[in-house]
């Protein structure tokens, strides 16, 4: 009785809509939405774990960050210190330059696992406004980053070329002044 109760549902349902199958489309139907909400309950999931491991990641470069930073300005005035030997001093400002190459492509890196993090999240649902502003504002600070290291970069570059330059006029002094002497030689003999 069953089986021929959904035989005459299925022939209602076809004479109704010109459909043959309709409860085996329906039924493909449901399961392709159940692996859709499957997938996108595991990418969801994916998601999660990414963000969570990059606030941890935050977490420790920010501390990290604010170390080098230190080291920079303590490497900055140590090549302020004339008491040190100008090669020291130079020393000194190339490692500042090297330290903050470091920490900015760190920073970076981590900047654009945000903006792929905030992608995938809004390729997940519909979007709204508050989603590509948060989109750009990522984006905007990605950039401003490097606008900020180029600068800094720049400082520093032309610290040490002041440093090299002052090196260069000393040896050259020194130079003239060993020729000197050595022409004050030659005629007192």
């Amino acid at each position: 009785v069953g089986k021929n109760a959904a035989s005459f549902g299925e022939s209602i349902l076809q004479v109704a809509t010109g459909v043959e199958d309709v409860t085996g489309k329906m039924a493909e139907g449901f399961k392709a939405l159940g692996n859709e909400i499957k997938n996108d309950v595991d990418a969801a999931m994916k998601l999660k774990g990414a963000t969570q491991a990059l606030r941890q990641v935050e977490n420790d470069f920010a501390k990290e960050r604010a170390n080098t930073r230190q080291e920079i300005q303590k490497a900055r005035l140590e090549a302020l210190d004339e008491s040190k030997t100008q090669e020291e001093r130079l020393e000194a400002l190339q490692k500042a330059n090297d330290l903050e190459l470091q920490t900015t492509e760190k920073a970076i890196e981590i900047q654009k696992e945000k903006i792929r993090i905030q992608k995938e999240t809004m390729a997940l649902s519909e979007n709204m406004q508050e989603d590509e502003d948060a989109l750009v504002a990522l984006e905007v600070e990605k950039i401003n980053m490097q606008t900020q290291s180029f600068q800094t970069q720049k400082r520093l570059a032309t610290e040490m070329e002041t440093l090299t330059n002052e090196i260069r006029a000393n040896e050259k002094a020194a130079e003239k002044e060993k020729a000197d002497a050595i022409k004050k030689a030659a005629d007192e003999e």
